[in-house]
């Protein structure tokens, strides 16, 4: 969790552009898979500063990432972790 959303957190701390705006932070555990899904919604779109981009350990490790823009504005990354052991 620190590794996905910590990137988040630090790039809207501080920022006072971003005082308007919304980070919201989703754990889905789906029954069937053995997967938890970290959804990270921002109100907010960085344009070339996306959040999967900061987060190359984290894929590298065997992290799927999928990052889209939202129709209202704003970015959607989901995260697909596995569940070791599952």
């Amino acid at each position: 969790m620190v590794a996905i959303v910590g990137p988040a957190e630090r790039r809207w701390s501080g920022d006072v552009d971003m005082l308007g705006e919304q980070l919201v932070v989703r754990l889905i555990r789906p029954v069937d898979l053995g997967v938890l899904l970290v959804e990270v919604v921002e109100t907010h779109e960085h344009g070339d500063a996306t959040l999967d981009a900061a987060l190359h350990p984290v894929r590298a490790s065997g992290v799927k990432v999928h990052r889209q823009i939202l129709s209202g504005g704003g970015t959607l990354t989901r995260f697909e972790v596995s569940i070791p052991g599952w």
